[in-house]
């Protein structure tokens, strides 16, 4: 069975109000190897409205994480392009360092938010944006990047556009064939559920037998938006 399949810039999209309110075998946590990467392309209405693309490298830092999305679609005659970059370095699975940008450009309005995350003496990550206004979230606390299956076992997370922490709700659903690299193959279905201020989103991820992204789905009041794997190394 094919499916239609996708996610990204949730936190941003639930703030456009573009998003509706809404066992078996299971893949082993892993994490990212140095020079490997995953390519996406996003459909909508299974028409191409964008990409998202992670990139790995080792430095002598740590490893080294880019995460690059690009989308453009319409709402009520309204055209919207939102693209947006991280990147984060990590000693083993503790995140030493991240900047992120997102612009969003639309005929109504256009907004660039920028923020970056340093970990300070005493643990915890320090969060400043574009303006010097700063603040603090705790050390153990992840981006909400879903490149990886261990990704979704940690327990606490922010999101990619202010560094705003995101309460996240998983549950394994068991293994399904999915197409990914332009075959089908199994992989571990989780379905997520976030909430941040209040908003929550659901979404379907799924990873392959080595702990990879395949896919991710979501639903908006627009239709459903697919993220579907066309590459991995």
């Amino acid at each position: 069975m094919r499916l239609n399949l996708s996610k990204a810039l949730l936190p941003i999209l639930l703030a456009l109000g573009i998003f509706s309110d809404t066992a078996s075998a299971v893949v082993a946590p892993t994490w990212p190897a140095d020079d490997s990467q995953l390519v996406f392309a996003a459909r909508l209405k299974d028409k191409p409205v964008g990409s998202l693309a992670y990139d790995f490298r080792q430095t002598p830092e740590g490893l080294v994480e880019q995460r690059v999305e690009h989308l453009e679609f319409s709402k009520y005659l309204v055209r919207i392009v939102l693209d947006q970059t991280t990147i984060s370095t990590w000693s083993g699975q503790i995140l030493q360092a991240i900047s992120a940008s997102t612009v969003l450009k639309s005929s109504l309005k256009d907004m660039t938010l920028l923020f970056k995350g340093t970990r300070t003496a005493n643990g915890v990550l320090r969060i400043t944006d574009a303006d010097g206004k700063a603040s603090e979230i705790p050390g153990d606390a992840w981006p909400l990047s879903f490149s990886n299956r261990a990704s979704v076992s940690h327990a606490k997370f922010f999101e990619l556009s202010k560094g705003e922490s995101v309460v996240l709700q998983v549950k394994p659903s068991g293994m399904q064939m999915v197409e990914a690299d332009g075959n089908s193959q199994p992989c571990e279905r989780i379905e997520a559920t976030l909430e941040q201020n209040g908003k929550k989103s659901e979404a379907m991820l799924w990873y392959d037998a080595q702990g990879r992204l395949c896919a991710i789905q979501y639903k908006t009041n627009i239709g459903i938006v697919d993220y579907i794997r066309t590459r991995a190394r």
